[in-house]
């Protein structure tokens, strides 16, 4: 009888656990500052990240606690120049006309801990299954910089001052099989509250980053 019950148990958690272990993440992203605004001419950006990912099972049921850690960098593409002031380090931002370069971007690069709240259907003969997780995602920075570029000079500033080194998003995932699509908002923003601007009275703290993904689960 017990011998019974427990191929019972097995039977059930085989039906809601996936057969495919998600144990990696794998994220290609589109990046965008929000809100949108006239001054800040945007281009589409992008980041790539990953993330090991563990898991704690609630019973014999739907739902999980995911949590792991990773890597991520992301990319913004706009007219928003940085350059660091010789004297005391600090970095300078400046709004930059249109056609008056040909690359202009801002790279930020985070240790990131993601924790989900995971909810599975249940898997058919495959042991596939559809997966709805809602999730935030903090970050820790480790490097950023800007880059612009125009014919043939171009030129770097990394460790900007302006920058804010915590992040921390929150999203939603839904998938399918080893496939999901994203939605993320960032809920930290990317840049101090005092930072120098010399054209411009842009405040630059009230930008947060929108992003669509697409990823594959491992």
């Amino acid at each position: 009888m017990f011998l019974g019950m427990f191929n019972h148990v097995q039977a059930q958690k085989r039906v809601y656990i996936p057969e495919r272990g998600e144990w990696f993440n794998l994220e290609v992203t589109t990046t965008f500052l929000m809100p949108q605004s006239e001054e800040l001419v945007q281009r589409p950006g992008y980041s790539i990240s990953f993330s090991l990912m563990g898991e704690k099972l609630f019973g014999v049921s739907h739902w999980g606690f995911g949590y792991g850690i990773g890597f991520g960098a992301y990319h913004y593409n706009n007219n928003l120049n940085v350059r660091t002031d010789s004297a005391s380090g600090d970095a300078i931002y400046s709004l930059l006309e249109d056609g008056s370069y040909d690359i202009n971007r801002q790279t930020f690069q985070y240790i990131e801990v993601p924790l989900e709240l995971r909810y599975r259907t249940m898997s058919n003969n495959k042991g596939r299954y559809i997966r709805i997780y809602p999730y935030v995602k903090l970050g820790a920075m480790v490097r950023d910089f800007s880059l612009y570029s125009r014919g043939d000079y171009s030129v770097a500033h990394f460790s900007n001052k302006g920058s804010e080194w915590f992040r921390a998003s929150a999203g939603i995932r839904f998938g399918y099989w080893i496939f999901n699509l994203y939605a993320n908002y960032e809920l930290t923003p990317l840049y101090k509250t005092d930072v120098t601007f010399e054209n411009s009275p842009l405040e630059l703290s009230k930008f947060r980053t929108l992003n669509v993904r697409l990823s594959v689960s491992l």
